[in-house]
């Protein structure tokens, strides 16, 4: 049983005046020009009727001056009834503030607005706020009752409309389960936000990667907390990625509790070179059917658009993860990937490969020109959205939505329910005919991230995705090891055939 909180007023610092309680219900403002305008035109019907009677009666040399008025009153009367017309297909409907000041439409639509995001950020776990205000959300479609299409209404009653479903929720109640409750959160769907009371959830069966945009303070981050929370809900296995993971509101940092269902966790550049080809290791293995497709797995990688302009990501390990994904998808390997810049300007060819590895895409606050990767082309205006607030692209379906924030109790819970909960069995990459390497199949512990991988298995997959070969410093250089470690273990791997060297060069590559 979950109490039903309304709110019927949210007071916003620095913010107009809302409408109040009294004027929920919208009083129809009846013009002068309404009550007068047909009875004008009946009289001036009238008198033109008895003006051209008497201009037939008149001698003709008496004709001039009743002429001059018949062509006055016509005028006059085609004057009145086209202000007539255009005042009965204006909407006549106007609220009124707290300070009885008649309101537009399109003042009440800004205003309930801000109350929608200002009410879903302050009030994180409690959506009646959109009960709340429904009425003023309704006006555009309720205003067409209230216009002069039946002249002069007596009835000052609103018209009876569809009342949007109530979605209750209970604030002293963590959110995820509730929403779960109400099956807007499934295994099979990603609920992103909602619009208008109506949730917006990602087809995990058609979503490869997602592209998430926007500015510091826009809200990507609890979109990204939100998509973790789910997956942590879900028993998911998650890959992150946050170069700046070291800080306090990085990524990494926020998502902590929810470290069970991360099986590798990487910050510096190197490990993160290193968990993207993991990553598209695991996929693989899945592809070619290696290993079973037990559960989920979502890569995450945050400032992704920064490390592809500084060409701190390899070529060929890019061309490679945006040439798969639309095929991991297939294979229940999903990915989340954040960034700043989304321009053709910025990213260049890049960019192009980026797009195409993109199924869905969320976009806050940004500048118009750094979205254009994520969004077809239109006029979406998101440098002028408010915290929160998201445009969303759902396979071609583009919704403005508001994506509910989790607070750290919400975290927390999720954290706990998935400590206790059996974690899923997982197989780690296994590279080809590494028969030295050690067991590939490792239970996920609800508590700790997988073991890293060995010097071995990190040389093993990165010369396995390079065509050329490539030097001992290069190797060590990319996955961040110390050069005399490396030399060693490629050492131990020529002698096992699993890689080759070429005694010209001093290179290495992977043995086929």
């Amino acid at each position: 049983m979950y109490h039903h909180r309304a709110v019927d007023h949210v007071e916003i610092p620095n913010q107009p005046s809302l409408p109040t309680e009294s004027t929920t219900q919208p009083t129809p403002t009846h013009t002068t020009w309404s009550c007068w305008l047909p009875i004008t035109l009946s009289l001036s019907g009238c008198g033109l009727v008895a003006l051209g009677t008497l201009w037939f009666a008149l001698d003709p040399t008496e004709r001039t001056w009743y002429s001059r008025l018949f062509i006055g009153t016509l005028l006059l009367t085609t004057l009145v009834g086209v202000r007539w017309l255009a005042n009965r297909a204006r909407q006549a409907t106007i609220v009124r503030d707290a300070n009885d000041r008649p309101m537009t439409l399109d003042q009440v639509a800004r205003q309930s607005d801000s109350v929608l995001t200002y009410g879903l950020q302050r009030y994180y776990d409690n959506l009646d706020v959109w009960a709340a205000h429904s009425d003023y959300r309704n006006l555009h479609s309720l205003s067409t009752n209230y216009s002069n299409r039946q002249d002069v209404r007596s009835d000052t009653s609103a018209p009876s409309a569809a009342t949007p479903t109530v979605l209750p929720v209970n604030p002293g109640a963590p959110l995820l389960p509730q929403l779960e409750q109400r099956g807007l959160i499934t295994p099979d769907k990603l609920l992103v936000g909602f619009a208008d009371q109506q949730p917006h959830q990602f087809n995990l069966k058609l979503t490869g990667f997602m592209g998430l945009a926007g500015k510091q303070g826009s809200g990507k981050t609890t979109t990204a907390l939100l998509a973790l929370a789910q997956a942590a809900r879900h028993n998911w296995r998650v890959i992150i990625c946050d170069k700046h993971g070291e800080q306090d509101e990085g990524l990494i940092t926020r998502a902590q509790p929810l470290r069970g269902c991360f099986i590798r966790q990487a910050i510096e550049l190197p490990d993160i070179i290193a968990a993207i080809q993991w990553y598209m290791q695991l996929a693989d293995n899945r592809i070619h059917q290696r290993v079973p497709v037990d559960t989920r797995i979502l890569l995450v990688i945050d400032e992704f658009t920064s490390m592809v302009l500084r060409r701190e990501l390899p070529d060929d390990l890019l061309e490679q993860l945006t040439a798969a994904a639309t095929e991991y998808r297939k294979v229940a390997c999903h990915g989340l990937i954040i960034g700043h810049q989304w321009s053709h300007r910025s990213l260049g060819a890049s960019g192009a490969m980026l797009r195409r590895a993109l199924t869905h895409s969320i976009v806050h606050r940004i500048a118009d020109d750094d979205a254009e990767l994520l969004l077809p082309r239109g006029n979406y205006q998101v440098e002028s959205l408010q915290p929160g607030q998201a445009i969303i692209d759902n396979g071609g379906d583009i919704q403005r939505v508001q994506v509910p924030a989790l607070t750290g109790k919400d975290i927390q819970h999720v954290a706990g329910e998935h400590t206790a909960s059996t974690p899923a069995q997982i197989s780690a990459p296994t590279s080809y005919h590494a028969s030295s390497l050690p067991a590939t199949t490792r239970a996920a512990s609800p508590t700790a991230q997988l073991p890293p991988l060995t010097v071995a298995e990190e040389i093993i997959m990165l010369l396995h995705h390079r065509d050329q070969p490539i030097s001992a410093h290069e190797i060590a250089s990319y996955i961040g090891k110390d050069i005399r470690h490396v030399r060693k273990e490629l050492t131990r791997l020529t002698k096992d055939q699993q890689v080759t060297r070429s005694g010209s060069t001093g290179s290495y590559r992977y043995a086929i």
